[in-house]
């Protein structure tokens, strides 16, 4: 009996444009074309991705991925490679693939290491609304950079919350000797809340003319680039997903260092007022922020 999983991945499906046309009369030619290209490329791009090649018979191509940026870039890649490949061939034997991309539920048969479900049907349908040696990507993949630019800033609006509660208790209790303690622990907690958010997000940005004067933050760097990749019909570039790698891998430093600072590091805050009888600071923070 075959066990099935069910697991959320990035599917690439990649169809081979005309096939039966390809093979009449060079079954050879084509097939040897065809094994250099899985080989030469599609192999070597899905497994430098950290993807796998679920099924590669004949004329298509399937395979699974973790991460849907990871899937993009091995995709866009790919098809930058076979454009070269196909220079030098003529024009009747080129190999033009087109390629779906989609992020969603997979079923996984370990025993027959097959994939199937929604998440492939969806992948399989966008590749056939591409152009040849295309990237159709879905939605869902998409959404990826959006939520990063959402994280980044619903951060900082911890971060503020955070810091406007500490304030007013230095700012209350500076004047009693007896609560010195709080009084620094609240200062340095803002100190390094300010530090991070300072990496985010521009502070010092009051006027139009201010972005002239001081340089983009994280957070105006994703939404430019969202912008970037919203803003055409056409696939996101390799570039595109390539500067979003350094970007999110720098957000993901600073966000998780807001995070011990509003968890750890607030609750031994909050330890130490409640400890002097002091009401402790409430960041009501959204689920997955």
């Amino acid at each position: 009996m075959s066990t099935h999983r069910r697991r959320l991945s990035a599917v690439l499906h990649a169809d081979l444009i005309g096939f039966v046309r390809l093979m009449e009369g060079a079954e050879d030619r084509t097939v040897s074309h065809l094994r250099s290209a899985q080989d030469e490329i599609w192999r070597p791009a899905i497994e430098a991705g950290g993807g796998t090649v679920v099924d590669d018979v004949g004329d298509s191509i399937l395979a699974e991925f973790q991460s849907p940026r990871a899937a993009v870039a091995a995709a866009i890649d790919i098809q930058e490679r076979m454009a070269q490949f196909n220079d030098m061939l003529d024009d009747d034997q080129r190999l033009m693939f087109r390629i779906g991309l989609h992020l969603g539920e997979i079923i996984v048969d370990e025993d027959k290491h097959a994939i199937f479900g929604d998440g492939v049907n969806v992948a399989a349908r966008l590749e056939t609304l591409c152009e040849p040696g295309g990237v159709c990507i879905s939605r869902a993949a998409n959404d990826q950079i959006r939520d990063k630019l959402s994280q980044t800033n619903q951060a900082v609006v911890d971060i503020r919350e955070s810091k406007k509660q500490l304030a007013e208790y230095a700012a209350r209790l500076k004047d009693d000797p007896s609560q010195k303690r709080v009084v620094d622990a609240a200062n340095d907690l803002i100190k390094r809340l300010s530090a991070i958010e300072q990496e985010l997000y521009q502070v010092k940005n009051q006027s139009s003319q201010d972005p002239l004067n001081y340089p983009i933050k994280l957070n105006n760097r994703i939404a430019s680039l969202m912008g970037v990749v919203t803003g055409t019909d056409a696939a996101p570039t390799k570039q595109s997903y390539t500067v979003y790698e350094g970007l999110a891998s720098e957000v993901n430093v600073h966000l998780r260092a807001a995070d011990k600072l509003l968890t750890d590091d607030l609750a031994a805050f909050n330890k130490l007022v409640r400890d002097a009888n002091i009401p402790a600071v409430v960041v009501k923070r959204k689920a997955g922020a």
